[in-house]
């Protein structure tokens, strides 16, 4: 009988056959791909722009989410970014934060390092370096854990951000191919064209980047 894992390869072998004529590149700017194996390129810039919660986002997505908010809003929702762009340092001290915690808890400082690293992204390997990254919640509950899934904004994101070019960049059954545990808070701009096709195929970013030329 076929297991998971089989069924998994082979849907991700039939999207690429589907999607091998399609015109996006790696090397378009949405298509970043930044994690433990790629982190981000030295020297990399991006403009910024200054969101009304403070936290900043490359400029050029400022539009699609401003879009996906307004919808948000529409429906009675109260949408927020709650982290955008970080900088190396600043990951750097959100992950020697994580480790700590789990110190404090009695683990040891390798057993602490690795239990971080199913949560938060080494520095310089964090998606939010790029500015394309944002973890949103409502203003009514904004602590990232288990129960974020649960809230309404993060109900309509799951079924609506790609239509804004967003996707759920973490998703549950994708940890393997991520090496990041579900974040129901995290989104990232990919573009509706990619956001569409991910979504719909269930794939980690790090599977459709794998079928682009």
């Amino acid at each position: 009988a076929e297991t998971r894992d089989d069924q998994a390869e082979n849907m991700v072998a039939s999207a690429k056959k589907v999607y091998a004529s399609k015109t996006l590149s790696k090397d378009d700017w949405y298509m970043i791909l930044v994690n433990e194996d790629n982190p981000i390129p030295e020297g990399f810039e991006v403009k910024l722009h200054k969101l009304s919660t403070g936290q900043k986002v490359d400029e050029r997505i400022v539009a699609p989410l401003d879009e996906m908010f307004q919808a948000m809003r529409a429906e009675g929702l109260q949408p927020m970014v709650c982290s955008g762009y970080r900088t190396i340092e600043k990951q750097h001290n959100l992950f020697e934060d994580d480790i700590m915690q789990q110190v404090r808890k009695g683990a040891t400082y390798d057993q602490a390092f690795y239990k971080a690293k199913e949560y938060t992204a080494m520095p310089g390997a964090s998606e939010h370096h790029t500015g394309l990254a944002v973890d949103i919640v409502g203003k009514g509950y904004q602590q990232l854990n288990a129960a974020q899934a649960k809230t309404k904004e993060a109900l309509w994101l799951a079924e609506h951000s790609a239509e804004y070019g967003f996707i759920l960049r973490y998703p549950a059954d994708k940890t393997d191919v991520t090496g990041i545990a579900y974040e129901s808070w995290h989104f990232r701009y990919v573009g509706k064209e990619a956001a569409k096709y991910i979504t719909d195929n269930q794939l980690a970013l790090e599977e459709f980047i794998d079928m682009l030329n």
